[in-house]
């Protein structure tokens, strides 16, 4: 069986989030085994796994369930190196988002990405969230982001056209 990778600046951009919000990288690598130090190197992979450890470990640590959206926030320009160039100097958010799904697979083996009626797709690893919280933290999140002018979404995004939706108990806390 192939193992999923994703580059180990993806860890890094997690350790470092969970740094700025008051989590030990020691006690992060201590839990995973990932040091991110092997960033430095960029063509090292680490496991899809192990990200998923490290979003799960920060977010656990931290006691933020948003921490996602929060370490987004924190991304400082060029985290993505020349796939975020590529992304950034689009003059579209629809082209941005293109060159994301065409040269993605320099930062994430599996991620598949397809354009469809302009859509922004935000999702949650909450295990609760009935309260609809989490929606709104992310429509939140977005509307900022199109204010913002050292956002990737600065005025590229419909305001008037937002919806939520979901699934279970997601369909509860979809606004």
């Amino acid at each position: 069986m192939q193992v999923i990778t994703v580059s180990a600046r993806t860890g890094a951009v997690i350790v470092r989030a969970a740094a700025a919000m008051g989590v030990s990288p020691g006690a992060l690598r201590d839990l995973t085994g990932f040091d991110a130090a092997s960033a430095a190197d960029p063509d090292a992979r680490i496991s899809l796994e192990l990200e998923a450890q490290l979003w799960d470990a920060a977010a656990r640590i931290s006691g933020d369930p948003l921490f996602g959206l929060h370490a987004a926030e924190l991304l400082e320009p060029g985290a993505f190196d020349v796939l975020e160039y590529a992304a950034r100097t689009a003059p579209t958010l629809r082209e941005a988002l293109g060159r994301l799904a065409r040269y993605n697979r320099i930062e994430h083996d599996a991620a598949v990405f397809s354009l469809t009626h302009g859509l922004v797709v935000i999702g949650t690893n909450a295990t609760n969230t009935g309260s609809g919280e989490e929606m709104i933290a992310g429509v939140d999140w977005l509307v900022q982001q199109h204010a913002s002018a050292d956002s990737l979404y600065f005025e590229k995004l419909d305001l008037g056209a937002i919806a939520t939706v979901g699934y279970s108990q997601g369909g509860i806390g979809a606004p």
